[in-house]
């Protein structure tokens, strides 16, 4: 589930930059009511309940979802796919750490080495070069909020995997979200200046949000955060070819090596894991 996830996230950062000239707030609206639509029909044709996800919890979480979309919507709107993509998947160094902390599932060495190794890998492929064309300070910043605020999602989202049925919780939680998204979405849409942006938020609510982060949700019930967080992460490398082929960013030859990198700590990561069932 979390490959298949990763694969459908991949996409997110290039076709984020397609959403140009809506706002941030319009596209992070768009998307998650999209999602909203393809879950709760999910949700409905499964006979689960709809009652909890009006609950307070649902809603927080909601909101810190739909900080962790506006927050990445800017960054990939203002600086490069790389950039925005290399910063915001931090957050596996948050998500390790919340989960030794909060949910007493600390990783285990080879786990560590390879949270570690992907954080090197997403670096050296980004190259973190302030001076690189596009890269912008705000950009930057937005992305490491993004990486908190989907740390914090993450986390939450394995410490409840069993309060509620999976589409009963992500009915709530995106439902919420949108609604948070909602008034800057109604202060800042200019319907004229909008033109094919339409095309593209639909599909970003479609694939990497109602799929995809459904699918993350889904693996996050079955593995300690830490595993299925990294593997997401791989959406780096992935989106920063995609990005080359969609908007033509061409990053330097740190690419290939930083990939390599980054794979070799989700390796790392899954044999960690099986270790410790063993044990």
């Amino acid at each position: 589930m979390s490959v298949a996830a990763a694969s459908l996230f991949m996409w997110s950062g290039a076709v984020t930059r397609l959403t140009v000239p809506a706002s941030p707030a319009v596209v992070t609206f768009g998307r998650l009511a999209v999602a909203v639509a393809v879950v709760l029909l999910l949700t409905m044709a499964l006979r689960r309940p709809l009652r909890p996800a009006l609950s307070l919890r649902h809603a927080v979480l909601g909101v810190t979802l739909y900080l962790h979309f506006y927050l990445f919507t800017v960054a990939a709107q203002t600086s490069t796919v790389a950039h925005a993509l290399s910063i915001t998947y931090t957050a596996p160094i948050f998500v390790a750490a919340g989960s030794a902390l909060l949910l007493r599932e600390p990783p285990s060495r080879p786990q560590l080495a390879g949270v570690v190794a992907a954080i090197v890998g997403i670096g050296i492929l980004a190259g973190f070069n302030p001076g690189e064309p596009g890269v912008s300070l705000l950009g930057d910043l937005a992305a490491l909020g993004s990486a908190v605020t989907l740390a914090a999602y993450v986390l939450a989202g394995r410490w409840l995997r069993r309060a509620n049925p999976l589409e009963t919780y992500v009915t709530g939680v995106y439902g919420w979200a949108a609604l948070a998204a909602l008034p800057g979405a109604a202060a800042t849409l200019d319907l004229a200046a909008l033109g094919d942006a339409w095309l593209w938020i639909a599909l970003l609510g479609i694939g990497p949000l109602a799929v995809g982060h459904t699918l993350i949700n889904a693996a996050l019930r079955r593995l300690p955060a830490t595993v299925p967080n990294v593997i997401a992460a791989q959406e780096v490398p992935a989106g920063v070819l995609i990005g080359i082929w969609l908007v033509q960013e061409v990053p330097g030859p740190a690419t290939l090596i930083g990939g390599v990198i980054a794979l070799a700590g989700v390796i790392a990561v899954i044999t960690g894991t099986r270790e410790g069932r063993r044990r």
